[in-house]
């Protein structure tokens, strides 16, 4: 089944924790698939995989939760370049998080968007 998604990026520095997590209707939430990645770079390398849709200030996430994510589903898609932009600029400040929306997508599909990150070449 198709759900809503969303990908928390948070440094800790020099690495980057990402944490992708599905929101279906208040239902039993999917397990989150969580990876570690090493560089800016591959941060980078993974948004353009991962295919985000839109953003959401990640201070919004903290407070209200995974369940009023349903409430922003439909904000307007933005450029994948704008997003990347927006990401990495998020990343290398202070707070140090960014948190973007993925389209509606199966489980499946997103962890084969990760696999496919993971295959790619690492000096692209």
């Amino acid at each position: 089944m198709k759900r809503a998604w969303y990908v928390s990026i948070r440094s800790e520095s020099p690495r980057f924790a990402v944490r992708v997590v599905s929101v279906f209707d208040y239902s039993k939430p999917e397990r989150a698939l969580e990876l570690e990645v090493p560089d800016l770079e591959g941060v980078a390398a993974l948004i353009r995989e991962l295919g985000p849709v839109s953003s959401v200030p990640p201070r919004y996430m903290d407070v209200e939760g995974p369940g009023s994510f349903l409430r922003i589903a439909t904000l307007p898609e933005q450029p994948l370049a704008r997003l990347l932009r927006l990401g990495l600029s998020e990343l290398k400040t202070a707070a140090g998080s960014v948190t973007l929306v993925l389209p509606l997508l199966t489980r499946g599909e997103v962890e084969q968007r990760i696999a496919a990150w993971k295959r790619r070449p690492k000096d692209s």
